[in-house]
C-alpha cells in the first residue's frame, strides 16, 4: 500500500509541476520539464507500468494494470504532462521488469535491459516492489540478506 501511495504522490507531483511550468518549447529546442531534459524517458516497472494481454487472469489490455484505459495509466498520464509542458511528446520506452523484481539476485541486467541501456534516457522512472520475494523469515524480525 505504501508503494502505491508513493507512486501516486510522484504522479500528482509531476502533474502539478506541469501545471506551473512555462509554455511549450518552440522549434527544435531541447524538451525540458522544469530543469530536467526529457527528450527520452524510460519507464521500468511491473504490471502497474505495463502488462500485456493474459487470458488466464482476464486481462485483455496492453497498458498499466491499475488503469481502466491506456491514457489513464500512470505512464501515459506522466507522458501527457510532459507533452503539455514541452509542446511535444518525448520518446519513451515502457518496460515490464517484474522478472528482475522476482529474481534480482541472479538477473542479468546487461542482457535483460540491453535495449533500455542503449536508449540513453534523459529520465528514468521506476515503479517496482510489489513482486519482490519476502526477505523476512516467518516469526522473525531479522532480514535474510
Amino acid at each position: 500500500m505504501m508503494q502505491r501511495a508513493c507512486l501516486f504522490a510522484a504522479m500528482l507531483s509531476a502533474m502539478a509541476m506541469a501545471a506551473d511550468a512555462p509554455g511549450p518549447a518552440k522549434g527544435d529546442q531541447e524538451m525540458m520539464f522544469h530543469a530536467v531534459k526529457v527528450n527520452k524517458v524510460l519507464f521500468l516497472g511491473n504490471s502497474i507500468t505495463n502488462h500485456g494481454p493474459n487470458a488466464k487472469i482476464g486481462w485483455n489490455c496492453h497498458w498499466g494494470m491499475a488503469a481502466s484505459a491506456k491514457e489513464k495509466d500512470f505512464v501515459h498520464l506522466i507522458l501527457q504532462a510532459f507533452a503539455k509542458v514541452a509542446g511535444k511528446q518525448p520518446e519513451a520506452i515502457i518496460t515490464n521488469v517484474a522478472t528482475f523484481e522476482r529474481k534480482y539476485e541472479t538477473y542479468d541486467l546487461d542482457a535483460g535491459l540491453k535495449k533500455e541501456f542503449a536508449f540513453k534516457a534523459d529520465l528514468v522512472i521506476i515503479a517496482i516492489g510489489e513482486n519482490v520475494p519476502n526477505l523476512w523469515p516467518r516469526n522473525s524480525d531479522r532480514c535474510l540478506i
